[in-house]
């Protein structure tokens, strides 16, 4: 946990990307965030909590639909959780630099 000290401002190109409950709040790239908006209300069927939204027969999970089989490992290796929804938001981030939107069937 960290708190934003007066007069913080994150790195240029980049922000703090909170789609959900306090706590989830990931420093992502600009372009990734304001891109990310059509994609996950696509992937969460604009479902009322959508970091709590549950896809593809319980496989995938939060506003991105990680998906748990293809994702969860990975996801360990890198010491991040697959429970938690900020790991599930950092994992995205990171799946978007290295693909692009490609790993979604939803993409702007």
């Amino acid at each position: 946990l960290f708190t934003v000290g007066q007069g913080w401002r994150p790195p240029e190109n980049s922000v703090l990307y909170s789609p959900g409950p306090v706590g989830a709040a990931v420093l992502v790239s600009l372009e990734f965030a304001s891109e990310s908006i059509a994609v996950t209300e696509c992937e969460t069927r604009g479902q009322e909590w959508p970091w709590e939204a549950k896809g593809d027969e319980g496989n995938s999970r939060g506003v991105f639909q990680v998906h748990a089989p293809s994702h969860q490992g990975k996801m360990g290796e890198s010491g991040l959780d697959y429970a938690v929804e900020a790991d599930r938001i950092r994992w995205a981030h990171h799946l978007w630099q290295a693909q692009g939107w490609g790993p979604w069937s939803c993409s702007p």
